[in-house]
């Protein structure tokens, strides 16, 4: 009996091993990132300039000098830093990366540097920015540096370990107070040369000043290294192609301002956070003064100041006030915007103002601030609409300031500088010499919008000061500062003596630059203005032309806009955010399909997002955007789908198998999917209510969790998630529509139907097919109203956007109601092309905040090649990828021609119509079938394929 109690004991000890060995092996099929044979564990350790790499906006140096004999052949050294680096040999730039990743799966880097090596000595040099800070490119972390590699050099080896011989030293150069770029990026680049102790990249530096690498505390922080999945960004160097416009800049007022931060590590908004501050103004007579004023509430001697918008200059108020002979109290409360405030005051120079803050002639001290105060600790001092009788003496500490501290935003600054026009040569882009003492800047033209690092090359005395502030429009003759609020689109660089190059760190969108310069006693010579383009290296395989001019422009203008929208993942823009949004992820798929066909950046695009949802896949936790995990997957799956790739199917299938049961197990008693937090697009919809845009997209998640366990051989998994869609489909149809207006409601709130009606409702649920056919009809009527006339194009009052529209697009075309779709896209999208002719704008309008250079909205390229040329790419339907579909549908067009690539290979396809005739030829793979079946008004002529 003993024996057997024992073995059962045993048994059940198996059995719990076992168990935890499943468990085990679940969780790390569950860790979101891809089966990797190429992840490795180095012999090389983290480092750092210190043993915690904690700190806002560190940058740090480290080089490996050695000697060589001979060049070798190869010559690979692997690296990872986190946040950023940029790489150097022997004084030239290499690579910037590593790629974006979040610290449990980091990618490493590993590049050839050959080329640029040389006989004697030399020097590899690594630049390395740790944010500090949550921003839309990469989490908050900790700062590391590790590389490895070696090179055999006869019998010697030299290694690129780390610490190995490796020095470092922190770059005393920048300004680690600098504001954010914006809410989604890191801080602005402030940098004085004349900090530096010595060229950190040159042959010869200063020893004292650098130290031995510091081995990290923590060196598990970051997980199992993997190898790079996509090339490398380019590095292509885009002068600039003429100068706008010559500026002489000056200013009749003392501008003072004084400057406060919230800690932005983990959150961008600053939002709850004050500012209260004050001074005393002596004015030697009473007199009337129009005063310039920053952001904020105003009081002189107890009024509250009426101040009024200067729309030439961003950020200023004006107001015309009366001074009293003697002193005056002037007194702000202000809100910190974006974790940051810039305070600012113009007073005439002429006027004999001074400033103190103790009513004291001379005083040194003119401005008291105190802050960041929270709410509870602003009301101390009154009421956010008050004015204490005297400041100085409520119970809180307060800041003295000399008001003439250097700007830590310097385009706040500029902005409120006074410009004179003067004569410019628009041909004479180098070599452009500024006076001694004049105070100028120039506004260079790139020719279009790039993404990259902007550049400088001159020749100035020390202390020069060169401000690059940049934008994608202009402003009468100056580049548009703060079209949206605190985008602080500037770099400051202050030089030493003699010849130099700047360039920024990071790279910005921009298609004008202005470069001022400024506090220089000698003439400055502006050798060369540029950016050193670094985006995602797309080939383009695609193209398209036909019989209508705008349609083509606006073709061009969507294969250009992906471009400057893809970097190490893709991004919504260049400009305000470089963020990465799955919503804009799916248009952006599209367009890379038919214009380049490369899917290595959408694949790693997909991985990057299930490290950002990972809590939310495991734990179901919220998250800001709920329809964008599902995107997210709709986009896998049409990947998947249309490249076969069985293996990234089975990476993905326990994360979403998981995820899509906990959905469903939470489907509420009124069958709607309950979503807390959407965006959809930019439109007025209640995003607080259960919208049947989000329980359509409920529909093609379960559908094509279907369709991915059926590849895998699931068969019950895919039955049963199809049965999740067939539910929901049926509530879809039934609850969601509306009968008198003959379209789906936009949702229900509090058991109340939303009384808006917005294409995308219908849009969404026709795309997957789930109307009935007398719904669809109905809504393909309705659609002949609704997206023809969107509304008045202010301030994203329309009823449909760019996005939007990818929707209603592919429902069109879907539905063959081709009409409407060619006359939706010449409406909206033609006016992008007539007025800028360079990239897809965010809304359909550009006179208020949005960016001109969104590939969101770059979908017409997609559909003009998959619909009107008619090449069949998997979406909208889900046509097998094993045949080519050649499946042409145009109103408007007589011909059309192009190339597709397909993923069995490229297919080109050239259609006229000739009298009652449609003449259609086309080339395809070998081997690969081809169905030719032109629709809607194609298909009512004589059909002849390739002159047969």
């Amino acid at each position: 009996m003993g024996n057997t109690n024992l073995n059962i004991s045993i048994i059940r000890l198996k059995m719990r091993r076992l168990i935890i060995f499943i468990f085990l092996i679940f969780c790390s099929k569950f860790s979101f990132s891809q089966s990797k044979k190429d992840a490795i564990t180095p012999k090389a350790q983290y480092v750092w300039i210190d043993k915690l790499g904690e700190g806002r906006q560190v940058y740090a140096y480290f080089r490996n000098e050695f000697e060589l004999k001979d060049i070798p052949e190869k010559a690979n050294i692997q690296l990872y830093a986190f946040s950023n680096y940029s790489l150097w040999v022997n004084g030239k730039f290499v690579n910037y990366g590593p790629i974006r990743s979040y610290q449990q799966h980091p990618y490493f880097d590993s590049v050839d540097i050959s080329s640029y090596l040389k006989k004697g000595k030399n020097v590899i040099a690594v630049k390395i920015l740790n944010f500090g800070m949550q921003t839309f490119q990469l989490p908050f972390g900790t700062a590391g540096f590790i590389a490895w590699g070696n090179i055999k050099c006869g019998i010697k080896n030299v290694s690129f370990d780390t610490p190995g011989s490796w020095v470092c030293r922190k770059a005393e150069g920048y300004n680690k107070f600098s504001p954010r770029f914006s809410f989604a990026q890191g801080p602005i680049e402030n940098f004085d040369a004349r900090l530096e102790p010595d060229e950190w990249q040159s042959d010869h530096i200063l020893p004292k000043k650098w130290q031995t690498p510091i081995l990290l505390n923590n060196q598990q922080y970051f997980g199992t290294l993997s190898a790079r999945t996509i090339p490398l960004l380019t590095n292509t160097e885009v002068d600039s192609k003429s100068v706008v416009s010559r500026l002489n800049l000056s200013t009749k007022d003392q501008i003072y301002n004084w400057n406060t931060q919230t800690d932005d590590r983990t959150s961008s908004t600053g939002q709850g956070f004050g500012v209260l501050n004050y001074t005393y103004l002596f004015s030697p007579v009473d007199q009337d003064l129009t005063l310039g004023f920053s952001w904020g509430k105003f009081w002189l001697n107890g009024l509250r100041i009426k101040t009024v918008n200067q729309p030439e200059k961003a950020f200023r108020s004006n107001a015309k006030v009366h001074l009293n002979k003697g002193w005056n109290q002037l007194f702000a409360r202000e809100e910190i915007i974006w974790n940051n405030l810039d305070g600012m005051l113009a007073i005439p120079s002429d006027a004999g103002i001074q400033l103190s803050v103790n009513k004291k002639l001379n005083n040194p001290m003119k401005i008291a601030l105190s802050g960041p105060l929270t709410k509870s600790e602003m009301k101390i001092t009154g009421d956010d609409n008050s004015c204490p009788d005297k400041p100085e003496l409520l119970p809180i500490k307060w800041n003295y300031l000399s008001g003439n501290e250097p700007f830590v935003n310097p385009a706040k600054e500029i902005a409120w500088l006074d410009v004179e026009k003067v004569y410019v040569n628009r041909d004479q882009i180098s070599n452009i010499v500024i006076p001694a003492n004049k105070n100028q800047a120039l506004i260079f033209d790139l020719g279009g919008i790039q993404l990259g690092r902007i550049f400088i090359d001159v020749n100035a005395p020390t202390g020069t000061t060169f401000d690059l502030t940049w934008s994608e429009d202009l402003k009468d003759s100056s580049v548009t500062l703060f079209k949206r609020l605190e985008v602080n689109a500037v770099s400051r660089f202050i030089s030493h003596s003699g010849k130099q190059h700047f360039e920024t760190f990071r790279p910005f969108g921009l298609r004008y630059l202005q470069v001022t310069v400024r506090n220089h006693s000698q003439p400055v010579t502006l050798l060369k203005a540029g950016v050193y383009k670094q985006i995602y290296p797309f080939q383009k395989k695609g193209s398209f032309e036909c019989s209508d001019t705008l349609m083509n422009a606006i073709w061009e203008m969507g294969w250009r806009t992906i471009q400057m929208c893809s970097e190490d993942s893709y991004i919504d823009t260049p400009f305000r955010e470089r963020g990465h949004y799955a919503g804009d992820f799916f248009p952006e798929f599209a367009t890379t399909l038919a214009t380049s066909g490369d899917p290595r950046l959408a694949k790693q695009t997909v991985r990057l997002f299930n490290d950002v949802y990972a809590n939310k896949y495991k734990n179901f936790e919220p998250v800001s955007n709920e329809e964008f995990p599902l995107i997210n997957f709709i986009v896998a799956s049409w990947y998947i789908r249309q490249f076969s790739d069985k293996k990234f199917a089975e990476e993905l299938y326990p994360i979403f198998s998981y995820y899509f049961n906990e959905w469903h197990n939470r489907r509420c008693v009124d069958g709607f999917y309950h979503q807390k937090n959407v965006f959809i697009e930019w439109t007025n919809i209640d995003k607080n209510s259960d919208l049947t845009s989000f329980q359509a997209l409920m529909y093609a998640s379960f559908d094509q969790m279907s369709t991915l366990c059926n590849m895998l051989g699931k068969k019950i998994e895919a039955d049963k998630f199809k049965g999740f869609s067939e539910e929901i489909k049926q509530f879809i149809q039934t609850k969601c529509w509306d009968i008198k207006s003959g379209n789906f409601i936009d949702g229900m709130k509090d058991g109340t139907v939303l009384s808006s009606r917005y294409p995308g409702s219908s849009a969404f649920p026709s795309i997957w097919k789930i109307p009935t056919p007398d719904q669809e009809k109905s809504i393909q009527n309705w659609f002949k109203e609704s997206l023809i006339n969107i509304g008045p194009s202010i301030n994203r009052q329309q009823t449909s956007t760019p996005y939007g529209g990818f929707y209603a697009l592919a429902s069109l075309y879907q539905q063959e109601n081709v009409a409407v779709a060619e006359q939706f896209i010449r409406k909206n999208w033609g006016k992008m092309v007539l007025e800028v002719n360079d990239l897809t704008w965010e809304d359909f309008n550009r006179d208020n905040q949005a960016t001109m250079s969104h590939a969101w909205s770059s979908s017409p390229t997609y559909f003009l090649s998959t619909q009107a040329l008619g090449v069949d790419l998997g979406f909208p339907g889900s046509l097998s990828p094993d045949t080519i579909y050649i499946r042409p549908q145009s109103e408007i067009l007589t011909w059309a021609k192009g190339t597709v690539p397909h993923p069995k290979g490229m297919v080109t396809v050239d259609w006229k119509i000739n009298g009652n005739k449609l003449l259609l030829n086309y080339s395809a793979p070998k081997g690969v079938s081809v169905i030719v079946k032109p629709r809607g008004r194609l298909a009512g002529f004589n059909l002849q394929i390739n002159q047969k």
